[in-house]
């Protein structure tokens, strides 16, 4: 998932320690044992800072790149913007001067066609959603990732951060027309939509694979202005998630473990020889 690809520099970013942070916020963060917060209507990305993990700001950011088209296909099924790009278009072809025609008219079409594969990418995220809701061979699915189905900015978000979630969305399968795939390959191939870009898929083909290949190309910016009307978008433990690591304490603990073997005969002679060696 190479959300390095994308451009967040619209994206405000605060901590407890930002000058002017929202205080009570973090505060209910805390209470509420939330880990990060992502609120689309001022597009601020709230980070505990004691809970700054590689994961959870993976989570909030995919709530960042993609808040915004569902919630245009929510309102209109992204009609305005279907029609706005149409209108584009038509303007373009009736520009005078042929070279400026031709620039014009080819980025119009490219976002007629962007509208177009976002549009099919949230319908087939809808589908994939309502299809894993419904499993009879994975009842259990529902409950212990209640967070994932709470709608379908989290199904995004967790089933593209979360190891244990994805596993299970790669058990279930999806009746097609030509062969079967996983439903993962058909979650990937959803949000590749969203982001307009082509994921090549065949039979049998890795899910994690697929992913992997399709966010490394992604790059879809949130706007500047942000998203009315959807919630603050939080990032929680998951059931059956295992607890972030963090880096500090992990070397914290490494280096005492090695420091207290060196503090053995044995273990600082060993250590002797190892420097020597070396």
């Amino acid at each position: 998932r190479k959300l390095n690809s994308i451009n967040f520099s619209n994206v405000k970013v605060q901590t407890e320690a930002t000058i002017g942070a929202d205080i009570e916020r973090f505060k209910r963060l805390k209470d509420e044992a939330k880990y990060a917060e992502y609120d689309p209507s001022n597009n601020t990305l709230y980070m505990r800072r004691d809970r700054i993990y590689g994961n959870i700001v993976a989570h909030e950011l995919i709530h960042a790149a993609t808040v915004e088209v569902i919630r245009k296909y929510e309102l209109d099924g992204l009609a305005s913007d279907t029609q706005q790009a149409n209108e584009q278009l038509a303007l373009a072809e009736k520009v005078g001067d042929k070279d400026e025609r031709e620039s014009a008219v080819q980025k119009a079409k490219a976002r007629v066609a962007e509208v177009a594969s976002q549009k099919l990418g949230v319908q087939r995220l809808m589908n994939v959603y309502e299809l894993a809701q419904s499993q009879v061979s994975d009842p259990s699915l529902v409950r212990e990732y209640s967070a994932a189905f709470e709608n379908l900015y989290e199904f995004v978000a967790i089933g593209l951060t979360n190891p244990q979630f994805q596993n299970r969305l790669a058990r279930i399968e999806v009746p097609l027309t030509i062969g079967r795939k996983n439903l993962w390959t058909e979650f990937v191939k959803a949000v590749g939509n969203l982001f307009c870009f082509n994921i090549k898929s065949t039979d049998g083909v890795s899910a994690l694979d697929e992913v992997g290949q399709a966010f490394s190309e992604m790059a879809s910016a949130p706007s500047r202005e942000g998203v009315t009307g959807v919630k603050p978008l939080a990032a929680k433990k998951v059931e059956g998630e295992p607890p972030p690591i963090d880096p500090v304490e992990e070397a914290r603990k490494k280096r005492e473990l090695i420091m207290g073997k060196k503090l053995t005969l044995k273990g600082l002679f060993k250590d002797r020889m190892s420097a020597k060696s070396a």
